[in-house]
């Protein structure tokens, strides 16, 4: 499957890189998911792409190669933005591995510019519809999963318009996905209710003085309070708009079991 994250607000972008990179070599001493033990045998390294806010628009960079072995991936460290979300794929098709195929995807529909982020498979494509104007790029699942959402989706409540779009979605292994737009991010987690890898699939919330997260995985080094983000849920992080952490004993937000 993939490794992802989402930033907004304060976008301490070498921090980022270095994270997704630990994530993505299965090396996030951080945290422990059932796929661990596997070590390098784990890596993510079908290629990596990311999506952050250039002044108005959003600007897209994808390479095919690991971001672990990618010069053009370390450069990325020059980036000021106040909204990121950065991918590693992991495939078990390699002759999948192409730019068209590499996350995030793009589109521009009803006016507004979307990026987009999946870790997951979904083995019922035919479930997927979405408006005529809308094209592919590739020939994955996951891009066919953002059409289907995007085509559904309302603007003026993002969050839970999306988790109505994606309720019905059957026959997957994870739906966890990021949006991003030039206003916000919004992150949804759902995963098999029979899957042996909860932990591999959890999606985390990270709440600092100036910043919010999303990420495949707790990490180090980033300022931020986790908590899991419930399934089945959707959660938007707008861009200019600062949080407080919530605390541990929140009934909402149960803490880490790390």
């Amino acid at each position: 499957m993939c490794r992802m994250m989402a930033v907004v607000g304060r976008v301490e972008m070498p921090a980022v890189l270095e994270a997704l990179r630990a994530m993505a070599e299965n090396a996030n001493g951080a945290y422990g998911h059932e796929l661990r033990h596997l070590g390098a045998g784990l890596r993510h390294d079908g290629g990596w792409g990311v999506a952050y806010l250039d002044g108005s628009s959003l600007s897209r960079r994808r390479s095919t190669t690991p971001c672990f072995e990618d010069d053009a991936f370390g450069a990325l460290a020059e980036v000021e933005t106040s909204l990121v979300i950065i991918h590693a794929r992991r495939t078990k098709e390699p002759d999948t591995i192409a730019i068209p195929n590499t996350h995030p995807f793009t589109a521009e529909f009803r006016g507004f510019e979307y990026a987009f982020c999946h870790n997951g498979e979904i083995s019922e494509r035919s479930q997927f519809s979405w408006a005529p104007s809308l094209l592919t790029e590739g020939h994955i699942d996951s891009e066919e999963l953002f059409l289907h959402a995007i085509t559904r989706l309302d603007p003026s409540g993002r969050a839970a318009s999306l988790e109505r779009a994606l309720a019905g979605i059957r026959d997957f292994t994870s739906l966890n996905c990021l949006l991003a737009s030039r206003e916000s991010i919004v992150a949804y987690s759902r995963v098999d209710p029979s899957s042996t890898r909860p932990r591999y699939y959890t999606l985390w919330h990270g709440v600092g003085s100036g910043v919010e997260i999303v990420s495949s995985e707790i990490v180090d080094g980033l300022s931020v309070e986790w908590f899991p983000v419930p399934d089945g849920t959707a959660i938007e992080m707008p861009v200019g708009e600062s949080r407080q952490p919530s605390g541990p004993d929140s009934p909402t937000r149960p803490a880490p079991d790390c």
